[in-house]
């Protein structure tokens, strides 16, 4: 099985709400996201929570726009 490479990425957030609201504030979300480097490409990246044995497949995985990474830093393991 080859290495797994692992991902630290801060990105920022969407905002919604349903219903009646005021207007939302002009707020950052920022999320910071660990796991598995599936994919980087140039529009985005793809990170996991888990790999099958044979490396071939990957569970819950989470695909983060290039336009809302802030700051990511990978690693070998």
């Amino acid at each position: 099985m080859s290495k797994i490479r692992l991902a630290s990425v801060q990105w920022e957030d969407s905002c919604s709400s349903s219903g009646w609201e005021h207007p939302h504030e002009d707020k950052r979300f920022l999320i910071r996201s660990f796991g598995i480097l599936v994919r980087e490409g140039k529009k985005s990246v793809t990170i996991s929570t888990s790999r099958s044995s044979q490396g071939d497949r990957y569970m819950d995985q989470l695909t983060i726009p290039r336009s809302a990474i802030r700051k990511m830093k990978t690693w070998k393991h």
